[in-house]
């Protein structure tokens, strides 16, 4: 009897321990699944911060430093233009537009519209078909909204137009108003929140950077002066706004031959209360280079070294022959480039 109840604790006492190790097993793996969320395995990033990643790869491409892809495929392939790609935020489809007759035919058509496709270019469908051009699709953060600019005829000007993406309705947020500080809108861009979208509106012969709140029609213009200010995107975490700019100071007061990546708080009421600071600034050679079409990666990424972090990618005509992060000339052509979040000034 006793040595029965000694086997029976000591298969207790197994169990016990092994419902500890499974325990103590699900917990590192719940940790190194929440690592993996953050620190993605196949997005191996080198640190520096202002040089072309030279080992950022993708399942379906990668990206070394300024060379080719080592694969590239068409997936429209047709006579006509398509522009302007935006993924959803899932990966699983692409909306763009095009001048193409219709989704069935890819013959070079005389208006663009919007189309969306899986990442293979299989089942193309027509987004867009009003009257006039639809041009630069936005996605908003739920996928749920479409945001984009349409005009009625080559000689009308652009507005802002959200459609539902679920029951096709769309919402005029520019088109019939008569108290707008702009006469045109340009590439919009969603806010984190989904709550307001950010665009470049002319203001005389410049744009400037304006954000409309899509529920109320509040417009906030949060970049002034002479310059030419284009190119808005919205960080992650809803903090700023990059943009391309010929400012040479934070004012915009002067401005310069070149181009520049910028950054403004994004939630600023008025130039005035705006904090506006330069990210990029190359020169080689006394030579400035340019920058230009700034983009947000949408999930902070490992970096070597360092933190997990936002990227903010942008086009340059900077050569740094050496991959040491230091601009030795300005060439004739743009190449992709890279920078941190946290390279990015933050004076406030």
């Amino acid at each position: 009897m006793i040595e029965a109840k000694d086997q029976a604790c000591r298969k207790s006492a197994r169990g016990y321990l092994l419902f500890l190790l499974l325990v103590a097993l699900l917990i590192s793996q719940g940790a190194s699944w929440g690592q993996q969320k953050i620190n993605l395995g196949r997005f191996p990033i080198i640190n520096s911060p202002d040089r072309a990643p030279v080992d950022l790869r993708r399942e379906w491409d990668m990206l070394k430093g300024r060379s080719t892809p080592e694969q590239t495929t068409n997936i429209t392939n047709s006579a006509a233009d398509e522009l302007g790609p935006v993924w959803s935020y899932d990966d699983r489809l692409i909306y763009f537009y095009s001048n193409r007759v219709s989704a069935a035919s890819g013959a070079r058509g005389t208006s663009y519209h919007i189309y969306v496709m899986g990442p293979d270019g299989t089942d193309l469908q027509q987004v867009t078909s009003e009257p006039g051009d639809q041009i630069e699709p936005a996605l908003s953060p739920e996928g749920g909204r479409l945001a984009y600019v349409a005009r009625a005829s080559a000689d009308s000007p652009f507005h802002l137009f959200i459609r539902n993406l679920t029951t096709g309705v769309v919402q005029s947020l520019t088109r019939e108003r008569v108290d707008l500080p702009f006469s045109e809108v340009r590439q919009p861009t969603w806010s984190p929140s989904g709550l307001e979208i950010a665009f470049a509106g002319r203001v005389g012969s410049v744009h400037h950077i304006f954000v409309i709140n899509v529920t109320t029609g509040d417009i906030r213009q949060i970049t002034g002066g002479n310059a030419n200010d284009v190119d808005p995107a919205w960080s992650p975490d809803g903090s700023l706004i990059a943009f391309t700019s010929n400012r040479a100071d934070a004012a915009g007061t002067t401005v310069q031959a070149n181009t520049d990546i910028w950054t403004v708080t994004a939630g600023a009421l008025n130039p005035a209360s705006a904090v506006v600071n330069r990210v990029t600034n190359f020169a080689a050679g006394g030579v400035q280079s340019s920058n230009k079409q700034p983009a947000w990666s949408w999930r902070s990424l490992p970096v070597t070294g360092a933190p997990p972090s936002y990227l903010l990618a942008f086009a340059s005509n900077r050569i740094d022959s050496n991959d040491d992060g230091v601009a030795d000339a300005v060439g004739n052509t743009f190449d992709i480039y890279f920078m941190t979040r946290e390279s990015v000034r933050m004076d406030w």
